[in-house]
Formats: C-alpha cells, structure tokens, sequence
C-alpha cells in the first residue's frame, strides 16, 4: 500500500492506495485536470473499498474543495467505462453547486415534519435529476473524445 500524499494538479491523492490502483486514477487524474471547476482549489482522492459505488463525491464549496474517493467496484468495469465515471465525478463539481442550492432552499422553505411527502418527492426530484444531466454530459464528453482521440 501507498501511504505517501502525491498531488497532480489540483488532486490531491490521500490514504493508504493499492500500488497496482493508483497509477490508473493518477493517469485520469492527468487527462482530465482541464475539467476541475475553476471554483475549486483542491480534489481530494481517496481509495475507499468499502463505498457500495465505483465512485462517489463530495462538495465542500465554502472551503473550495472538492472530494472524491474510489471504490473497489470501478475496477470491474472496462477502461470506457472507468474513463466515463471518472468524467461524471468531476462533472458533479459543477453542477452540485446548483442542486447544493435547490435542496438548501426547499429545506428551508418546506418545514421539517414526519408527514412531508412534498417535500421528499422534491428532494428524489432534484437528486434525480442532477443525477441524470450529470451522467448524459459526462457520456457525450466521453464519447465527443474518444472520437476525437483529444482533450481540450
């Protein structure tokens, strides 16, 4: 296991990382440091097997930070498919910052009881949602750059 703290750009690799993992993630990570929203300073990576994902993110927009962490599951699918959720990850970067704003604004529109049913089917609405232009862009990105054999 890698220990040692490695930065490429503006992601920042953390944790103990496979030696035979971190060289694909630091590869994406080198592609793609043109797709980091230019709001964040730092992306955070971190190799968590456990995580019932390939990948997932978190926000941190206040401190300007950006996390994302790796799964076991991201190496069971073809380098395509691994290329195309490291792209959806990043895309998150721009696009949470807009569902971070609804979901705060619904939660302090709509009070906070047992029996808010509007209230839930808006916050699935919205989840949903960023979920589904997130994974379309970051599909016709991958697909726009595999035919084109470039990045921007």
């Amino acid at each position: 296991m890698n220990q040692n703290q490695k930065t490429i750009g503006k992601f920042l690799f953390t944790g103990d990382w496979p030696e035979e993992i971190l060289p694909t993630i630091e590869a994406l990570s080198q592609e793609f440091q043109w797709l980091v929203p230019l709001w964040c300073h730092v992306v955070t990576v971190t190799w968590r097997p456990d995580i019932d994902a390939a990948m997932d993110c978190e926000l941190e927009a206040d401190y300007r930070r950006f996390r994302l962490r790796v799964g076991a599951d991201f190496f069971d699918d073809s380098p395509d498919h691994r290329r195309q959720c490291f792209i959806h990850e990043l895309l998150h970067g721009f696009i949470l910052p807009l569902e971070s704003y609804a979901t705060d604004s619904v939660e302090r529109l709509l009070p906070d009881d047992d029996d808010n049913r509007l209230k839930d089917v808006i916050l699935e609405e919205i989840r949903e949602r960023n979920e589904q232009v997130t994974e379309d862009l970051a599909f016709c990105l991958n697909q726009w750059l595999a035919n084109h054999k470039t990045t921007p």
